[in-house]
């Protein structure tokens, strides 16, 4: 059923597959890589795996617990995959994370019969709000809602036990992954269900297994019910008009890592994000009969569409003690916007062009890679050895670009040392890793640091800091009782004679 699929030309494929192994080739020949929060993610994966080693620390500081909660697949399989160590067990995750995204994507695109050059466009997908901000579970498990949508479109049209067994084990494994997208898949099966023209109840039995987890989190787990409820959907109400202008705003949501300046930031936003818009547009005046033959001929794609818009356009910014939860939904939406433009007929100028901003992106975020690897390995020069002690870090100049990569690189001192490391991990609502340890043992970390900020001495029991930027007068003044180990580029290391 519906229109016939534009021809592939081996001219396409050749462009694709460069376009796959320039991306992974970027992940692999750099160390470091400019997500916020991957440091500390590093770090509970070794304080996981390491947990019962009687040569570490880790289980007198922290408290580990890993079921039933979700968002802990990474950590699992830093336990069971130990023939390599957890920087390169993410390295592995991250390359199949770029091939698989666009891959599945340019399935999803043939199977609605769009142009397949509409599919280069799912490379600009790539580097996303989650993935800048190092939402390393949330945005490692995107491929799988893209596969999880293209088998309830299967699912929704044909049955076939196996296809609804492999919705109920990929439903599954996305609450291990990350319960939003464990939520986002839950509400794609309903809203694809509810487009089923014959809809049964058995079409919904994938469910099952997923809520059984779901309902076991719920009642096991005392974070799920902290919040004042009532007040935060007040709050969510009297803010929601306002927060339409910042969600409206998606170049400063997408790609806004890749410049700090006051016009090169929305500028390099818009030039990634606006052609999709403006396909988008154009397909939905041009082929809206079609669009609309397509919806009730694909309704597990059309429900990725939909419920991605919805979560993007209705969700808050943020939980109590949780922030950036719309943010995470624009990736999907951006992809279904894709999905409506390739019911154009693309030019052979429209494919040059196409093909011109897929290839500008890489070349983009190619540059990005290297220069934040080159900012950062001078790191690896002032590093302590493995059993040195506790460290702490100030990271006052934190920021590259248009983002904050540095903040939590004091974590790595776990991951290289198997060393305890002053971090964020174990302080917020939804720590996979628990503290254990009093605040005078394991103080609190100051991650956002500004040079107003009075140095309280929380640091005074740990003989070693890690410093990137140079310390304001007043902070350096209460270190006198430390002494310069190393300097490189930035980076210093501090600690006690």
């Amino acid at each position: 059923m519906g229109s016939q699929r534009p021809g592939v030309s081996p001219g396409f494929y050749t462009i694709f597959c460069l376009l796959l192994i320039g991306h992974a080739t970027v992940i692999l020949l750099t160390r470091f890589h400019p997500y916020t929060d991957l440091p500390f993610h590093l770090a509970e994966a070794t304080i996981t795996r390491f947990y019962n080693n009687p040569a570490m620390a880790f289980s007198e500081y922290f408290h580990v617990d890993l079921f039933p909660r979700p968002n802990v697949m990474f950590l699992w399989l830093s336990t069971w995959v130990t023939v390599v160590e957890v920087e390169t067990l993410f390295r592995v995750l991250e390359v199949i994370y770029v091939l698989a995204l666009p891959i599945l994507f340019f399935f999803m695109v043939r199977r609605l019969s769009g142009d397949p050059w509409f599919s280069l466009l799912g490379f600009l997908a790539l580097y996303n709000f989650n993935v800048s901000w190092g939402f390393i579970n949330f945005f490692l498990g995107i491929p799988a809602i893209l596969l999880f949508s293209l088998l309830l479109n299967r699912w929704l049209r044909r049955g076939g036990a196996w296809v609804g067994l492999s919705l109920a084990i990929l439903m599954a494994l996305l609450f291990v992954q990350h319960m939003l997208l464990f939520l986002f898949s839950g509400l794609i099966l309903l809203v694809g269900w509810l487009l089923q023209p014959k809809r049964t109840p058995v079409q919904t039995l994938p469910l099952i297994p997923a809520l059984v987890l779901g309902v076991g989190w719920i009642a096991t787990d005392a974070a799920i019910g902290a919040g004042d409820t009532p007040a935060f959907l007040i709050d969510y109400l009297k803010d929601y008009p306002a927060s339409i202008i910042n969600r409206i705003k998606v170049y400063r949501i997408e790609h806004a890592q890749l410049s700090g300046g006051t016009w090169t930031k929305p500028l390099v936003g818009l030039a990634f994000s606006l052609p999709v818009i403006a396909l988008a547009f154009v397909a939905w005046r041009r082929r809206a009969s079609r669009i609309a033959r397509l919806i009730r001929i694909h309704p597990g794609i059309a429900a990725f569409a939909f419920s991605a818009a919805g979560c993007y356009w209705i969700l808050p910014g943020h939980f109590p003690d949780q922030w950036f939860l719309y943010q995470r939904f624009l990736v999907f939406l951006l992809l279904g916007l894709v999905l409506i433009a390739s019911t154009l007929k693309i030019p052979r100028l429209g494919r040059a062009l196409v093909t011109l901003l897929a290839v500008g992106h890489l070349a983009v975020y190619s540059e990005y890679f290297v220069s934040f690897d080159r900012e950062a390995k001078p790191i690896l020069d002032v590093m302590p050895q493995p059993g040195e002690g506790k460290l702490a870090g100030f990271m006052y100049d934190n920021g590259f670009r248009g983002s904050n990569p540095f903040v939590h690189f004091p974590a790595y001192h776990m991951v290289w040392n198997k060393d305890i490391a002053v971090s964020a991990l174990c302080d917020f609502r939804f720590s996979l890793i628990d503290r254990k340890a009093d605040e005078q043992k394991l103080p609190v970390y100051k991650d956002w640091l500004d040079r107003d900020w009075v140095y309280d001495m929380r640091y005074r029991d740990i003989p070693l800091l890690l410093v990137k930027g140079e310390l304001p007068g007043q902070t350096k003044s209460r270190l006198t009782d430390y002494e310069t180990r190393g300097v490189s580029g930035g980076w210093t290391l501090l600690g006690k004679p």
